[in-house]
């Protein structure tokens, strides 16, 4: 704690306890700290073997980010219940990472958070360590503080057949929020794109939804993404 209290007293808002695997499962004790830290950020879990330890840490408030160690937890179902703590007690859920092939297994946990459980990017972080990478096929990497693209096919193609246009709009600008117009990639996933709607109308929608942007933002969205995306040559 005292420790703690100098990083604050240095202008540290946010604070990661590691303990060993002896100390891992003194709930009591991390609540002690973090108490003491008088409203400073505690990350912690990376020694925790299963959900009800993190119940415990959650429930009595002892932290405040919920740091998973994906390989140390019982397996995705156990990783799955913990997330949904998490989000239940309104925590944040911050993958630890690092090791060989955590970075690749994480990105997945934190991506079925965001779109399955919590729907909030928030305060939300990954660790990284680009370290033995180069032994796998598509290892995760980090450009531009990013990992993602998204292809906004997906939006027309996975609509209900009863929807409109017009019900998806709330989407479309979510992403945009999300994403901006540097990362996003319009597409039209035809002909599958026929079970909601047409390649005209889609394409018109799309331009009308983006008429605000500058012309610069329009032409990222609308092919100058994808080129730079998929390393494409025009000739």
């Amino acid at each position: 704690a005292r420790l703690c209290r100098e990083a604050l007293a240095a202008g540290f808002r946010h604070i990661k306890i590691k303990v060993g695997e002896a100390l891992s499962d003194d709930v009591l004790g991390h609540r002690k700290i973090r108490q003491s830290l008088h409203g400073a950020k505690v990350a912690t879990g990376e020694q925790c073997q299963n959900r009800i330890l993190f119940k415990q840490l959650i429930e009595s408030d002892a932290i405040d980010i919920v740091q998973i160690d994906a390989c140390r937890m019982g397996g995705l179902n156990e990783i799955l219940t913990v997330c949904l703590l998490a989000a239940k007690y309104g925590k944040p859920v911050c993958p630890h990472a690092g090791g060989v092939g955590l970075c690749e297994y994480v990105q997945h946990i934190s991506m079925i958070d965001y779109v399955q459980i919590s729907a909030d990017i928030g305060e939300r972080v990954i660790e990284f360590v680009d370290h033995l990478h180069e032994h796998f096929e598509a290892p995760c990497a980090v450009v531009n503080g990013a990992t993602a693209y998204c292809k906004l096919s997906g939006l027309i193609t996975e609509a209900a057949p009863q929807q409109t246009y017009a019900d998806i709009r709330s989407y479309f600008d979510h992403l945009l929020r999300l994403f901006g117009a540097e990362r996003l990639l319009w597409g039209s996933d035809w002909p599958v794109l026929n079970l909601s709607g047409d390649y005209a109308g889609w394409h018109k929608t799309c331009r009308q939804w983006t008429a605000e942007l500058s012309a610069a933002e329009r032409g990222a969205i609308f092919g100058d993404n994808a080129i730079r995306f998929y390393g494409l040559t025009i000739r």
